[in-house]
């Protein structure tokens, strides 16, 4: 054999073992920070374990997750609701509570409004399930 075959040899099988060590790796993968999602129903105000403390959420909703990056805290949950009522829900809510809609939108399937008092925002965006009469909500703080 000459000596090119022999590298090109070598090298098929060096390139071979590094993917089969990539592939095995991967495969292999699990998270450890998985967290279950918890599924509740009922109308309630997540207490404060929870991200965002004093907001009551539609009966029978179902928790999708939480996100909390320090400076905004963040809720996804799918309600039976259609989106104009979450909406309504929510105006109602903020507006007796002190909050001033600052705007409000449409853009596709989204409906947003946000809210404000003092330093403190919330954004309330909803979308449609296509065909299922139910929405996904997200209600964001910012303080």
């Amino acid at each position: 054999m000459s000596a090119q075959t022999k590298l090109a040899l070598i090298s098929l099988v060096l390139l071979l073992s590094v993917g089969l060590f990539a592939y095995t790796s991967f495969d292999n993968f699990k998270p450890k920070d998985l967290q279950p999602l918890e599924e509740v129903h009922g109308s309630k105000t997540v207490g404060a374990d929870s991200t965002i403390s004093g907001i009551p959420f539609p009966k029978d909703y179902i928790l999708l997750g939480t996100t909390d990056t320090g400076n905004s805290k963040q809720i996804t949950f799918e309600t039976p609701m259609t989106t104009d009522e979450v909406q309504n829900f929510y105006r109602v809510i903020f507006t007796n509570k002190g909050w001033d809609v600052e705007y409000e939108g449409k853009s596709g399937i989204f409906l947003t409004t946000g809210y404000r008092r003092e330093k403190q925002e919330i954004r309330v965006v909803s979308s449609a399930l296509d065909d299922l009469g139910k929405s996904v909500v997200s209600i964001e703080l910012t303080t």
